[in-house]
């Protein structure tokens, strides 16, 4: 008894000072730090299952953060296989992403693996991000108007045209370019 209450801190002893044995002591540490350990599996699953990415976060950035939470589960004896990993990554993607979704579940199932996932994620930003910075360098053009301000986006072939009301957005019209031209 002795050796086991030497090797623990003031505030540990408190807890098995009422043993009258090794046994004891040993039984009710085990059922005092299981709990707890238990309630880690429990908070480290929900965090696993709540995560979603930022919008200021990089696919490499989320996908180190899934794959870290992974391992914090796994260390704690829960098991998460490469499959649920790879789910996660796939399902808590933004919208931008959702055609890389579409194309993963055309990908032969022996080559659906984290390593090709994350490549054809990178792959992905780099090109979304190309196409944003190619959009983004269009100005935009403010009509002011009694029933709202009309706000003009062009783009390539497609220019939306936005109607607000008193700040608010009224209405989306699609029109092509050669309609307002």
């Amino acid at each position: 008894m002795f050796t086991i209450s030497s090797a623990m801190d003031l505030s540990q002893v408190t807890l098995i000072e009422s043993c009258t044995s090794s046994k004891e002591m040993i039984e009710k540490l085990d059922s005092i730090f299981k709990l707890k350990s238990d309630f880690n599996k429990m908070l480290l699953l929900d965090k696993f299952y709540q995560l979603k990415m930022e919008c200021n976060e990089t696919v490499v950035q989320y996908i180190s953060k899934v794959e870290n939470l992974a391992h914090h589960v796994k260390d704690a004896g829960e098991t998460i296989s490469d499959a649920t990993v790879i789910t996660k990554i796939l399902g808590t993607l933004p919208p931008k992403y959702k055609n890389l979704r579409q194309a993963w579940l055309s990908v032969d199932d022996s080559k659906q693996n984290l390593s090709n996932l994350t490549t054809r994620l990178i792959d992905e930003e780099t090109s979304l991000s190309q196409s944003e910075q190619t959009e983004s360098a269009f100005f935009v053009y403010k009509f002011e108007h009694p029933d709202g301000d009309f706000l003009l986006f062009p783009s390539k072939s497609v220019t939306k045209l936005m109607i607000f009301v008193r700040g608010m957005r009224y209405t989306q019209f699609l029109l092509r370019v050669s309609t307002i031209i």
